[in-house]
């Protein structure tokens, strides 16, 4: 496993270790039908406050690419439904993937991937996560959504008011 650009700063990828209480006090890892434990005990852990901290110097050898056990397309198809299953705002879903599109399989694994974050939205089903844990979590999106304005060299709305 290498440290890609795109991975999150606020977003710890291959393996965590936590503290005892911090785990504890979050309940631990819940298991989900189409992945995403290690991104909802994050959100958790963000929720009650709690600091992660994220190592690119450590390496960490992963024997194959994420969410490919059963095959890289089913693999992306299901990392769609996942985020999908977890509330993901849509533009930030789609921004996320259009970033993606350079990174391996290129192009075709991220539209595979918001093929599957549209499949479970034009299906009518809802968020698998408590409806406090979506909130919480598109607020982070939205946040980020922002800071990717402001790189550009746009004020985010709420910085503009204040001037």
């Amino acid at each position: 496993w290498e440290f890609r650009p795109e991975n999150s700063e606020d977003s710890v990828a291959a393996s965590a270790v936590f503290r005892r209480n911090t785990f504890d006090q979050v309940g631990g890892y819940t298991p989900l039908y189409y992945q995403g434990s290690d991104w909802l005990i994050q959100l958790k852990v963000r929720m009650a406050r709690w600091e992660l901290l994220t190592r690119p110097d450590l390496h960490i050898l992963h024997y194959r690419p994420t969410s490919s056990a059963s095959g890289i397309w089913r693999g992306r198809f299901h990392a769609g439904l996942s985020d999908a299953s977890f509330g993901s705002h849509p533009i930030f879903e789609f921004l996320k993937c259009c970033r993606r599109m350079t990174t391996r399989p290129f192009f075709f694994g991220s539209v595979v991937r918001y093929c599957g974050y549209l499949w479970w939205n034009l299906s009518g089903r809802k968020p698998l996560i408590k409806s406090d844990e979506v909130a919480f979590l598109r607020k982070e999106q939205t946040a980020k959504l922002r800071r990717w304005v402001c790189l550009s060299g746009r004020k985010p709305v709420e910085e503009s008011k204040q001037s």
